[in-house]
């Protein structure tokens, strides 16, 4: 084996061969340093539970996106990750906003860093919106079977039924309220319905009824939601917190379909040959005299109502040291009645009654009119 004899080699190209080296050794740092790494334009955005978002970038070298909330994952294959990692490239990855501890009263919000190389910045900023509620529904309760359940909404008011001139003869509407989430509760604060109702609540049930010490608004005339307002109900949580509200506006119908009062009323009238003198005679047998004509005022929804005069057919019953006595047999209506010696006039809910002179005759010819008010509805 020959030795080495470092006397025979140039020191100088030991020397060049060792710069070499140098050189080799700091292109390779710069090129390392050279790598461009560009982060992704800050986003944020609002989503609610069940979107997906899709975050796409560029990658010079080998990256991790990591999410800060276990409500937003990264969608991997089956499974559902809170970070995710890849090599160099262009990447789409999908996160999915999911339903963890989620709440009816606070949005919540969270970040999405990326890493790359040893540089990080976040480049998400999500909110995800706190949880509505769902599945309120405000319905009417058959009265009937076979009667269908009337929804209400802001498109499709509520109608509260019609009162009676008698108020234990008041029919009341009655609504329910039912909402999917159980641990929710549906109800009516103080103050957001309009005083003119009354409002009887029994469990999830609410009886309607117009308020009658509500003197401003006389209960037999009917209004619409311009002038019935809206009742609010409100959606809370157990421990009475509100989450939100529904407004169902509110109308009347006026007074109980079908009810009409004549005030006084004349059931049984007897009237002089002049047509001057009227005697009323009540139940109880006891006779009043009206001179001239008589009146009345008509009671009913809205002021409408319809006067019909039917003429009474029958005859007089003669008793000796009595006065005579006169027997309805039976009614006429139309062309045929003779009606025309009674003349009705109407104002308003007046109406008055007056009666032309009757001729009499030696065949004791009598006649009859009964006069009636009907309710339009």
């Amino acid at each position: 084996m020959k030795a080495l004899n470092l006397k025979n080699i140039s020191w100088s190209l030991i020397i060049s061969a060792m710069m070499c080296m140098v050189a080799f050794a700091s292109c390779s740092d710069d090129e390392k340093e050279d790598v461009n790494i560009t982060f992704p334009e800050l986003k944020e955005e609002t989503h609610v539970v069940g979107d997906e978002i899709e975050i796409s970038f560029n990658a010079p070298v080998d990256w991790q996106l990591t999410s800060k909330a276990a409500w937003c994952k990264f969608v991997n294959g089956d499974f559902e990750d809170a970070t995710t990692s890849g090599k160099a490239g262009d990447q789409t990855v999908t996160a999915k906003i999911l339903g963890d501890g989620q709440d009816y009263i606070n949005d919540n919000t969270t970040e999405i860093t990326l890493k790359m190389g040893d540089k990080e910045q976040v480049i998400y900023k999500i909110t995800r919106s706190k949880k509505a509620f769902s599945g309120l529904t405000i319905k009417s309760v058959p009265e009937a079977e076979g009667e269908e359940a009337v929804e209400y909404s802001a498109e499709n008011p509520i109608v509260v039924k019609g009162c009676d001139i008698d108020t234990n003869r008041d029919e009341y509407l009655v609504i329910e309220t039912n909402i999917e989430d159980a641990n929710l509760t549906v109800g009516i604060k103080e103050g957001d319905n309009p005083d003119w109702i009354k409002i009887e609540k029994d469990n999830n049930k609410y009886k309607l009824a117009f308020n009658k010490d509500k003197k401003d608004l006389d209960p037999k005339y009917s209004f619409g939601t311009d002038k019935g307002g809206k009742i609010i109900f409100s959606v809370m949580t157990s421990d009475n917190s509100i989450i939100g509200t529904a407004e169902i506006p509110v109308a009347y119908e006026g007074l109980k379909e079908g009810v009409l009062v004549s005030s006084p009323a004349y059931p049984n009238l007897r009237i002089s040959q002049d047509g001057k003198k009227i005697i009323s005679t009540d139940a109880n047998n006891k006779s009043t005299v009206y001179q001239d004509k008589i009146e009345t005022e008509i009671i009913t929804r809205d002021d409408e109502f319809e006067i019909v005069t039917f003429e009474q057919v029958g005859s007089f019953m003669v008793f000796p040291g009595m006065e005579p006595v006169y027997q309805a047999d039976g009614f006429i209506f139309g062309e045929d009645a003779v009606t025309d010696w009674v003349d009705v006039k109407t104002n308003g809910t007046k109406c008055t009654i007056t009666f032309e002179p009757y001729v009499f005759s030696y065949n004791y010819d009598n006649r009859g009119v009964v006069v009636m008010a009907f309710p339009n509805k």
